[in-house]
């Protein structure tokens, strides 16, 4: 067996994205059909971009004046770091102030905290 390293330098995308299917293969003389590489697991994955995967917001009453409560669901393509700041704009029409702060209600995985 011969063992070859090969040391890419990219740049990763804008958006965040699950690691895609990469494959390798070979032409000329050494010519060998398309295999998928085995990629590491969880955010070391080669090309696991941060970013959001999932979002909605639901609500609970639609009346005008009515007590409302929003609750955001968020997903992401790769675990946070504690120092992650989510920024929620666009509540207008609420009587919300502009600096309240939300705390997280629940997580399931890894979520937040890495």
């Amino acid at each position: 067996n011969t063992l070859y390293i090969v040391r890419l330098t990219v740049v990763n995308g804008p958006a965040g994205q699950h690691p895609p299917n990469i494959k390798v293969f070979g032409l000329g003389q050494a010519f060998m059909i398309a295999t998928p590489v085995n990629n590491q697991a969880g955010d070391a994955a080669a090309l696991r971009i941060a970013g959001f995967d999932k979002r909605l917001l639901t609500q609970t009453v639609s009346a005008v004046a009515g007590n409302n409560t929003l609750t955001l669901l968020l997903s992401f393509f790769s675990t946070l770091p504690n120092t992650t700041v989510v920024n929620i704009t666009g509540l207008t029409g609420s009587q919300t102030p502009s600096d309240a702060a939300f705390s997280l209600v629940s997580q399931v995985g890894g979520g937040f905290g890495a």
